[in-house]
């Protein structure tokens, strides 16, 4: 069945309008639930600044001991992150964004069961294997369905989540860690609680997302456009043209991947590190 919209994404004669309504559906449609599911991505990722306290207390764990297993994330994330959008390349975004959130959100979940030091470097290290291009995945994913000259007012509503991440997920890690029951500690239901969504949604973008365009049954319009013409060998796309999003990704596109995962990361080290009670200030009180 042919799709109405999907002439649009690659036909440089489309109608400006016809165009900006294509871009309006497909950012009311994507934009939102890729929004939702960096959430679940930012606070899965800095859920230990706030069970570092107790958790560390429970574990008999030091400093030192804390900062190398929230760092040793980077180490799993940066040597997997190529591989991993590479594999997205050929699977699709749908399966591999989906296998990314149901593995992390394991593996987060798992984090509930920590008994030192060992175990806690192990999980975090996983936790960076199984993340690993989850951020450039979804930029490269925007790429396929927003034309150029609105993918930065796409990207700038997403990440727009790790602000809405502060905002409302503290509250609820304050929450969490006040929960103590079922033998759990509260830093164990913070790992618990806000693991198990990432494994839901991972399930539910399995069947949300569309790999391309021309797939989405959503941008079939009773308003179709007339079928895309028989593309010419001397013809040559627009400045507007949406042909990358029919298209397979370039290889070019992967080795960015290091340059956005990077982005990414650099603020990330400082919120692992919440302010700590310091061993003096009960003498100076």
């Amino acid at each position: 069945m042919p799709i109405a919209d999907a002439p649009v994404l690659n036909d440089p004669a489309t109608d400006p309008a016809r165009e900006a309504a294509v871009v309006a559906k497909v950012m009311r449609r994507l934009i939102p639930f890729m929004c939702f599911l960096y959430f679940l991505n930012y606070v899965d990722r800095v859920n230990i600044q706030f069970a570092k306290l107790e958790m560390n207390k429970a574990l008999g764990l030091n400093d030192a001991q804390y900062g190398l297993a929230a760092g040793i994330f980077f180490v799993g994330y940066c040597l997997f992150e190529i591989p991993s959008n590479l594999i997205m390349e050929r699977v699709g975004a749908r399966r591999w964004i989906a296998r990314i959130m149901i593995s992390w959100g394991i593996v987060s979940t798992c984090m509930c069961f920590l008994t030192g030091a060992k175990s806690f470097y192990t999980l975090r290290l996983l936790l960076g294997f199984a993340e690993a291009g989850f951020f450039p995945g979804m930029v490269l994913y925007l790429a396929h369905w927003v034309p150029a000259y609105a993918r930065a007012r796409a990207l700038a509503w997403f990440l727009t989540s790790t602000a809405l991440a502060g905002v409302i997920g503290s509250p609820i890690a304050g929450l969490l860690l006040g929960v103590n029951a079922l033998g759990l500690a509260g830093w164990q239901w913070l790992f618990l609680l806000e693991g198990i969504p990432t494994i839901v949604f991972g399930v539910v973008t399995w069947f949300v997302l569309v790999d391309r365009p021309a797939d989405a049954r959503w941008l079939t319009d009773s308003s179709a456009a007339p079928p895309r013409p028989p593309a010419s060998p001397s013809s040559t796309p627009s400045a507007t043209s949406w042909a990358a999003s029919s298209d397979p990704p370039s290889p070019g596109n992967s080795k960015n991947s290091p340059r956005v995962s990077t982005s990414a990361c650099s603020s990330c080290p400082a919120s692992c590190w919440p302010p700590s009670a310091s061993p003096h200030s009960s003498a100076h009180a």
